[in-house]
This record gives structure tokens, C-alpha cells and sequence, in this order.
């Protein structure tokens, strides 16, 4: 048979002031049993929380204030593995180290997260890739009607092997005081023991998403249908079929006389292209229209001279009346005085003071200006001709055309008729065939929904079948499995001789059940700390037995806190302590399963194992004042 194998091997506590070792673990049982407050129940606490438990639980003041860090050696499918955790910050990366305790590095072989770091694996994806856990979906709680999935964490396993001193004897047990964290542990339970649900509600969403389909396909089915009635077309299957069949060689039909036409219009066209009257009157209309375009463009350069023109008039203006300012002031000037200001600003304007050189240069521009007047108002002039013989052109190109359009019917009418006569065929034919495609796609739309919907319909039958398949599947699975917890926790009572705990088994909700009196009890309704203890050690045992024996996702491990002490609200009510006659025989019954088996299992209790099996299981013992050798406790330096 095949389990996770995963074995609790050494811890060390790094502590401010020193190193806190305990003992090696061992396979099979080992007991770690002394007096009250020293620390028993943290070393379990600070196991589960190396192994992936959110945070530690009731954190001791001692262990806060004196340690830093936690080093968990574990053995994983064979492996040696140390993993080092933050006691103080439990969100802090945890470092992985791939040897035991004692050979670490200085430097992690992984990192790790508890809560989620960008770029590191969480610590559980880890543990349950070492450990060769598939994936496995539960629902955690109901939502809508429906259940809604998570998948099983490393977390969800340590709540099945590890029963701790809160839980074991109170309402707590298997998560009872929280409606979808007792669904989180019964169900992580049922999918850990190959029981797993979420393939028959898997099957409920494929139906639900086929449904759907369904309804879709049969809505659009049906608005095609009405639309083909009121067209009075028969739209049975083998009929439309037949149709669509009919449409397509209607409309390859078409597309043949189509190209016939296109041809025929393609002649035509050649031959109105090649009439002799036609080929005239087209050069007539050519060479009228070459005219034109002479006359704009010669227009178009006689409006760019005259831009041009008029800006070099503008630059001759501006330069004559500046060289007329000049001339002013040299009739004012005395030049024999160059103290006069206007003298200064001549010679800022780098002016030769020649008075004859620039009468000369003043008669000059005006007599270009002059010049360039003319030349403007011609091309002007010019302009205005050339606008008006293109007005006449165009008007005597319009009549030329007009004159072609009327020669063309005149001696063109029966090659253009047998083009137009084409053309109107040819849209008639264009349209036809394009109405024959929309029907044609409309029937092939309706066969395929039809299609469609007989093989959802199909699906929908397969799926149905499954689902009746694999829920009496599971039934029988599970009812199986049951047997088996029922059988292995009422052998766990017997062999403990409980008393009161007749008939026991294990319910089809998981919930342990025992008769007492002759009534049916549930763990939850026990009366008395002491028998729930027991009742709740004996389900723990029996899910151990299961995972050894049968193929299980469930780690050959057990871990107990306080097997021996009740959590009553009457510490002075014998039914409120479990009898030492049945602590001995609990233990026991541990040593000799762990010696038969690949297994380990960690216990501790104030009160130690039986005298005939101590010296075999005993980890360590812890006393407040150190008698007879025993350590302190865990922290064992205050």
C-alpha cells in the first residue's frame, strides 16, 4: 500500500542565549511526558508550525523572549530536509535546506512563503510536491446553492494528523465550532482518502454548462425556424438539406451565366472602343481638351510672373523711398561739420556722402519702377484673356461632348443596348445569387444548430450517465472506506477496554459514534471530558491505521497533545479524568501498531507510558524543579 512518508527527525530552538536540542526523534512512538507549563505542548506547536501552520498558537513567553528562530529536521519520502522558520515573524521567509540538521550551510538550498512572496514557492506547494500530493480540490463553503472549490494545502493535512490540546476532548474536534471549517476538514478528509467529490460536482458544472447550450441552440433553432415558415420553406432536416443541396448548384449556375454576361459586356465594350465614328469623335474631344490644358497652363505661369512682378515692385518701392530719405537729409546736411547728428547717422547707414551718385540711383529705380508697373498690368491684361478663351473652350468642348454623346446613339444604339441590355442582366443575376447565399447560409445556420444540438443532447446523455456512474462509485467507495474507519476505531476501543463506548463507528459524515446506555451518541454529545478524549484519540488512531494500511494521501504520522488530561469544566469530577488504566493501554496499543508498521507517532502527556514500554518510547521528560534528573523544560536556562 502507498502513503506519504513523512517523519519528524530533530528540532532546535535558536535562543539568544543558547541552543535548545532535544533529543532525536525516532520512527514508531515516542513520548515527551512531565509536569504541567514546561513546554510540552509548544514543542508540537512550534513541529506544526515548521511543517506549515499559519502561526504558532498560544506562543509561551518563555520561547518568545528567548529564541529567534526554529530548525525542523523531517524526513520526506526518504529525504533528509531541515527547514528553519522565524518564531518571532511568521511571515518571514523560511529557508529550506536539502541535509539533516547538523550539515546545513550557511546558505538555503530554497526559500520559501507562508503568505505569499513574488517569486518564491509557498511552503506548503513544497511539502506537498515532496511529499508526491497531487492537486486536490475540496469545497469550503457553500455559496449561492452551489459549492464553491479551494485546493488542499499542507495545513489541511497537519489538521488530521496532529490532534492538539484545544481540540481533543472539546467541540472544537474536527472543526465543529465552525460550520465551513469543519466542511474544509471533512471534506480535505474524504479527498486525503481518494474519496474526492469534486469529480461528480465537476460533472454537475459540465451538465449545467451543456444545459445552456442546449437552450441557446434550441432558442436560435427555433427563430430560424419561424423565419423560414413565414417564407414557406420546409425546413425539416433531410429537407433543408436537400435545399441547401439545390441552392448550391442554383447559384453555380448563376455564376456561370455571370461570367458569360461579364464576357458578352467585356465584347461589347471592344466594340463600341474600336467604331470608327466613335474613334473620331473621341480625338475631336482628346485633342479640344489638350487645347484647354495649354491655355491653364500658360495661365498658371503668367499668375506666377505676376506675383513675382509685384514683389520685386515692392522691393523697388521701399529702396526708393529710403534712397529719397537720404537725399532729403544731404540737402540739410553742412558736411564741413561732422559734429552735425546727421552726419553720424549717414555714416551709421554706411552712406558715401556723393550726392551725384545718388541722384543718379534715384532716377534709376523710378524709372524701373515705372518699368515694372507696365510689365505687371500686361500679364494682367493677359490673364484676363487667357480666363475668358478658357470659358469659351470648355463651353466649345461641353457642345463637342453633347454632339459625341448624340453620334454615339445615333451610330452606336445597337452595341450599347447589348452592353446595357448586359449590364442590367448581369445585376439582375449579382443580386439573385446574393440573395440565394443569404438563404443558403440561413439553412446552413439552422443545420448546424440542429447538429449541434443533437450532439449537446448527446453530451448531456453521456454526462447524466456519468454522474449516476460515479456517485454510486463514490457511495460504494465510500461506504468502503467507512467500514474500515468503523471497524479500525471500535478495534482501537476494544483493545483500550473503554467502557461505555458500545457499538462504536464512524458515520457517513465522518463523525464519530459510539452507544452509551442505549443511546446514540455523536463525539460532540458525550457526557463526560474523559470519554470524548478517548473517543476523539481512537478517530485520530483509526485514520493512522487507514493511511498505513490502505492507499491514502495521508502521512504515515500521529501527533497527540494531552491524550491523558480532560478538558472538563470539573477537574475534581472523576468522569472528567481519563483513567490511567486506559492511558497504559492507549499506549500500548501505540507501541505495538508503530512496531509493526512504517509509521511514527509523537505524544505528549503529563503522565508517562507503562513502566514495560517506557524505556523504548521515552523522548525526554521535563520537571519544574529537575528531579531525579529531568530536564527544566524546553526552555531549560530560566
Amino acid at each position: 500500500m502507498t502513503h506519504p512518508n513523512l517523519e519528524v527527525k530533530r528540532l532546535r530552538l535558536l535562543g539568544k542565549r543558547k541552543i535548545y536540542d532535544l533529543p532525536p526523534f525516532k520512527p514508531g512512538l515516542n513520548v515527551i511526558y512531565g509536569s504541567t507549563d514546561t513546554g510540552k505542548s509548544m514543542i508540537l506547536r512550534i513541529i506544526s508550525y515548521c511543517l506549515g501552520k499559519l502561526s504558532i498558537v498560544k506562543m509561551a513567553p518563555e520561547v518568545k523572549n528567548s529564541c529567534t528562530h526554529a530548525l525542523l529536521e523531517v524526513k520526506i519520502s526518504g529525504e533528509d530536509i531541515t527547514i528553519k522558520r522565524d518564531l518571532i515573524s511568521p511571515t518571514a521567509v523560511i529557508e529550506i535546506f536539502y541535509s539533516p540538521l547538523d550539515r546545513i550551510s550557511t546558505k538555503p538550498d530554497k526559500l520559501c512563503h507562508i503568505t505569499g512572496k513574488k517569486g518564491l514557492v509557498s511552503l506548503s506547494s513544497f511539502l506537498l510536491n515532496k511529499l508526491k500530493i497531487p492537486t486536490l480540490k475540496v469545497p469550503y463553503a457553500p455559496k449561492n446553492g452551489e459549492k464553491s472549490y479551494n485546493t488542499i494545502s499542507v495545513k489541511d493535512i497537519i489538521n488530521l494528523i496532529y490532534l492538539n490540546d484545544d481540540d481533543i476532548g472539546s467541540n472544537s474536534f474536527l472543526g465543529m465550532d465552525h460550520p465551513s471549517k469543519h466542511i474544509k476538514y471533512i471534506e480535505s478528509l474524504k479527498s486525503l482518502l481518494n474519496l474526492d467529490s469534486s469529480i461528480v460536482q465537476d460533472l454537475y458544472i459540465t451538465r449545467e454548462d451543456l444545459r445552456k447550450q442546449k437552450n441557446e441552440l434550441s432558442v436560435n433553432s427555433e427563430e430560424v425556424a419561424k423565419f423560414l415558415t413565414r417564407n414557406s420553406l420546409i425546413i425539416s432536416k433531410e429537407l433543408s438539406s436537400d435545399k441547401i443541396q439545390s441552392l448550391e448548384k442554383e447559384i453555380v449556375d448563376l455564376e456561370d451565366q455571370k461570367s458569360k454576361m461579364e464576357n458578352a459586356i467585356r465584347l461589347a465594350n471592344e466594340k463600341i472602343q474600336s467604331n470608327p465614328i466613335a474613334h473620331y469623335l473621341r480625338e475631336d474631344i482628346t485633342s479640344k481638351k489638350e487645347e484647354v490644358s495649354e491655355i491653364q497652363e500658360e495661365l498658371s505661369f503668367t499668375q506666377i510672373k505676376i506675383l513675382e512682378f509685384r514683389e520685386l515692385l515692392k522691393e523697388y518701392s521701399e529702396k526708393l523711398e529710403r534712397k529719397s530719405t537720404l537725399f532729403d537729409i544731404y540737402k540739410k546736411i553742412d558736411l564741413a561739420n561732422k559734429e552735425d547728428p546727421l552726419y553720424e547717422f549717414l555714416i551709421q547707414e554706411g552712406e558715401e556722402i556723393n550726392i551725384e551718385d545718388l541722384k543718379s540711383e534715384l532716377s534709376d529705380l523710378s524709372f524701373k519702377i515705372e518699368d515694372l508697373k507696365l510689365v505687371i498690368k500686361q500679364n494682367e491684361e493677359a490673364s484676363e484673356n487667357m480666363g475668358a478663351k478658357i470659358k469659351e473652350e470648355l463651353r466649345e468642348l461641353s457642345e463637342l461632348e453633347s454632339k459625341h454623346i448624340q453620334n454615339m446613339r445615333i451610330y452606336l444604339s445597337p452595341q450599347l443596348e447589348e452592353r446595357d441590355k448586359g449590364l442590367l442582366d448581369l445585376g439582375r443575376i449579382s443580386e439573385t445569387i446574393l440573395n440565394l447565399k443569404k438563404w443558403r447560409d440561413i439553412l446552413k445556420d439552422y443545420q448546424s444548430h440542429k447538429n449541434r444540438s443533437e450532439l449537446v443532447e448527446e453530451q448531456l446523455n453521456n454526462t447524466d450517465k456519468k454522474i449516476v456512474d460515479t456517485r454510486e462509485l463514490l457511495e460504494d467507495k465510500e461506504k468502503e472506506v467507512i467500514d474500515k474507519l468503523s471497524n479500525y476505531f471500535a478495534d482501537f476501543l476494544e483493545k483500550i477496554d473503554q467502557s461505555g463506548a458500545n457499538d462504536p463507528y464512524i458515520n457517513k459524515s465522518f463523525i464519530p459514534h459510539i452507544y452509551s446506555d442505549g443511546d446514540n451518541l455523536s463525539v460532540y454529545r458525550i457526557p463526560g471530558a474523559a470519554k470524548r478524549v478517548v473517543v476523539g484519540v481512537a478517530y485520530y488512531t483509526a485514520l493512522l491505521k487507514y493511511s498505513i494500511i490502505n492507499d491514502s494521501y495521508i502521512p504515515g504520522l500521529l501527533i497527540i497533545d494531552s491524550p491523558g488530561s480532560a478538558r472538563g469544566t470539573n477537574s475534581e469530577d472523576p468522569a472528567e479524568e481519563v483513567d490511567i488504566r486506559i492511558l497504559n493501554n492507549m499506549f500500548k496499543y501505540w507501541f505495538d501498531f508503530a512496531k509493526e508498521s512504517d509509521l511514527q507517532i509523537i505524544i505528549v502527556n503529563n503522565s508517562p507510558p507503562p513502566e514495560e514500554i517506557k524505556q523504548e518510547c521515552v523522548l525526554t521528560y521535563f520537571d519544574k524543579d529537575g528531579k531525579n534528573g529531568a530536564r527544566k523544560g524546553l526552555i531549560d536556562d530560566l
